[in-house]
């Protein structure tokens, strides 16, 4: 089990004007993406490892509420709306991690926001799409 909000894996080195080296760590940033398209969770998940992100998959809400009961911490959830056994909007998991719902109609924006969505994103997304969340989680880490 990845306990990515605790972990750090990451150095980078920066140059400091003495020309003193410091090493910067970062946290890896977990990402579960919960869609029933595998195609999707398949582009979602090459845009996630290339921001140096670990992703975690889940085909339905079913699914990311089982993990979530299981003790998985993610920083960042991206969730699809039609799915079957258990739609986005329906799923309560009382995370602190941001919450992203993923739509390909725009009337079902409000729905996500009502549920406890943090923004709600037009399918499919893009790799700035996951560039710029992961980096905003990055900044507030």
């Amino acid at each position: 089990m990845c306990q990515c909000l605790n972990s750090k894996s990451k150095e980078e080195e920066e140059e400091v004007p003495a020309g003193q080296v410091v090493k910067k760590t970062f946290k890896k940033l977990c990402v579960l993406v919960v869609d029933d398209d595998r195609s999707c969770r398949s582009l979602y998940m090459g845009f996630i490892q290339m921001r140096g992100a670990f992703p975690y998959m889940a085909e339905n809400g079913e699914e990311a509420v089982n993990l979530y009961r299981d003790g998985q911490t993610v920083n960042l959830i991206l969730m699809d709306n039609e799915m079957p056994v258990m739609d986005g909007a329906s799923v309560h998991l009382g995370v602190t991690s941001m919450i992203v719902g993923l739509t390909s109609h725009e009337d079902e924006n409000s729905v996500f926001m009502e549920a406890g969505a943090d923004h709600c994103l037009a399918k499919p997304i893009t790799f700035e799409n996951i560039y710029l969340l992961i980096e905003q989680l990055k900044d507030e880490g």
